[in-house]
């Protein structure tokens, strides 16, 4: 991948899409996983995308210790945020949730842009987020203006966001919030 974001999504058997990754630039898609039928891969803004054989990668990766690493490392990111999902996904509420990814984007933004004065902008469409948080988009929107009256954040725009208290947005994450 190059420049700007993508969802990976994989249908079930009863149509049902779920966004289950969204890749940035320099990440791989298909490499580590023998099968793709299912799954897609959708481009959030204009991209540029450099397809490569599997055969040619492999026979690459078999000469290039280096690339054989940096392939191995994406593999292993890619388990780390699918073992993140999973305990995003876990038992939490919908507010609980998005409280957990507004948290993690902070420590580590993938998919926001953080400008000088610690205002976040979301680079997703809420229903994407609502998607990659097995929820609906309405679920989505009611949990970002909880978190707003509660002064958790502070809702700029539908995109933009303060956070005002990182604790009590820790709260939420970890479902120890006042319903």
């Amino acid at each position: 991948m190059s420049r700007h974001e993508h969802n990976y999504s994989c249908t079930a058997a009863d149509g049902h899409r779920q966004i289950v990754a969204f890749l940035t630039e320099g990440d791989f898609v298909g490499v580590g996983f023998p099968r793709h039928e299912d799954c897609a891969l959708e481009a959030v803004t204009d991209c540029e995308l450099h397809l490569i054989e599997r055969r040619v990668l492999d026979d690459q990766r078999k000469r290039d210790a280096e690339l054989e690493h940096h392939i191995q490392q994406q593999v292993a990111d890619a388990l780390v945020r699918a073992q993140e999902l999973v305990g995003l996904l876990g038992y939490r509420s919908v507010t609980g949730r998005l409280a957990a990814f507004l948290q993690r984007e902070a420590e580590r933004p993938r998919l926001v842009t953080v400008t000088a004065s610690d205002e976040f902008r979301l680079r997703i469409p809420r229903q994407d987020l609502a998607s990659f948080l097995a929820t609906s988009t309405e679920s989505i929107c009611r949990s970002l203006y909880k978190l707003d009256r509660t002064a958790a954040i502070r809702l700029l725009r539908p995109d933009r966001y303060v956070i005002l208290d990182n604790k009590l947005l820790e709260t939420f994450a970890d479902g120890d919030a006042i319903r």
